[in-house]
């Protein structure tokens, strides 16, 4: 009785593996100040419908709480501070990753001055003030 109890425990380990998965998530810059989420289990089934979750990192504070899409992505406004982006299908069947900081595109520098060749210093002709030559 207890090598049938053995072997029936030993094949109920080796079948619940077959049928565990986890849950992938994969968080990229677009370049365009946008980034680019993608999540799925990994056994090649959709995330559609998990609850999508970006968090600031320090405070936990959420920014953005929204459905995953049937689409299989999902393109946001990229956040200019650290945070956090969850996928949660159900419960135990979530991933967290941080996600990429953004940065705000700088401001178009005006041109140094050319210092090159100096400035004629003003002077004047016959008591009149002079504006070139």
């Amino acid at each position: 009785m207890k090598k049938i109890t053995a072997i029936l425990i030993a094949v109920l380990f080796a079948v619940s593996g077959i049928f565990a998965h986890g849950v992938l998530l994969l968080v990229e810059q677009d370049g365009n100040g946008k980034i680019f989420i993608e999540a799925g289990l990994s056994t090649g089934g959709t995330a559609a419908g998990a609850e999508v979750i970006i968090k600031e990192k320090a405070s936990g504070k959420p920014i953005l709480t929204t459905a995953y899409p049937e689409t299989g992505y999902l393109t946001v406004e990229q956040p200019t501070i650290a945070y956090t982006v969850t996928v949660r299908l159900s419960e135990g069947h979530e991933v967290t990753k941080s996600g990429p900081v953004g940065t705000a595109k700088p401001a178009a520098k005006a041109p140094a001055p050319d210092v090159s060749t100096p400035a004629p210093k003003p002077h004047s002709h016959d008591g009149v003030p002079c504006t070139g030559h």
